[in-house]
């Protein structure tokens, strides 16, 4: 199959899991850039993490997941074909959360 008629049903729940926790990986990450811009310091990753789950931040992105999932992986589907999401995705903060509908 060429890369151009991949369909978004076609992924693996493995490669779907991964498109997921880039997406959340990339929005703690996120929140981390702007709590240590808040606090003055780099608050790190552990910090970050808890504070975006206890902000609602991880129950919002968890909503918004799923509302557009069907978009998210028909996207990433045609985006990038088979590979799976990894550090070198090139994808910006600004089309993840279009995607996300945020």
């Amino acid at each position: 199959m060429l890369k151009s008629e991949k369909q978004p049903g076609r992924l693996t729940e493995q490669q779907q899991f991964l498109i997921r926790l880039f997406f959340q990986r990339k929005e703690v990450e996120e929140h981390k850039y702007y709590l240590s811009e808040q606090k003055g310091f780099d608050v790190g990753l552990d910090q970050s993490a808890a504070d975006w789950v206890c902000s609602g931040q991880a129950e919002r992105f968890a909503r918004d997941f799923s509302r557009n999932e069907d978009a998210i992986y028909a996207f990433c589907t045609f985006h990038c074909g088979d590979e799976k999401c990894s550090l070198s995705c090139r994808l910006s903060m600004e089309k993840i959360h279009d995607l996300m509908g945020d």
